[in-house]
């Protein structure tokens, strides 16, 4: 709910993902306007990346599998224990950590153009190997 009255307030469009466990549905269907798509289950997190150019993240496992993938993440921690992850993904330039909940650091929203998109995603795809080409061909290969 605070990251939506956030692109709100500066007149960002969004598509807004929610997961399975958000408890907010109906404060976020008073708020939502045409500005705004919502999804609430995608099959593939994967397939999602590839259709946009950033994402507002929590701190868990999502923002690394959206880098290693390319897709640059504005994270925002959820617990405590995320801002450590936000933290280390803004040190390897490929996300930028807006802070806990709390107390986000809503500077970057007015001033998106500001990031390099190409080169912070360049560094998650660079720094964040998932070795997903060498698994594939080993699975084959054990299957032969």
């Amino acid at each position: 709910i605070k990251v939506l009255e956030l692109l709100k307030k500066h007149k960002i469009k969004a598509t807004i993902h929610v997961g399975p466990s958000f408890q907010d549905t109906e404060k976020l269907q008073e708020l939502i306007c045409s500005d705004y798509e919502v999804i609430n289950f995608v099959p593939s997190m994967i397939e999602e990346f590839f259709k946009y150019d950033l994402a507002i993240t929590g701190g868990g496992v999502t923002p690394f599998e959206a880098n290693a993938a390319g897709l640059v993440c504005l994270i925002i921690a959820n617990e405590l224990f995320e801002i450590q992850n936000g933290e280390y993904l803004d040190s390897i330039g490929a996300s930028k950590f807006l802070g806990y909940y709390k107390d986000i650091d809503e500077r970057l929203f007015s001033n998106l153009n500001s990031l390099d998109i190409v080169t912070m995603s360049k560094n998650g795809i660079n720094q964040l190997n998932t070795m997903g080409a060498e698994k594939i061909y080993k699975e084959i290969m054990k299957n032969e």
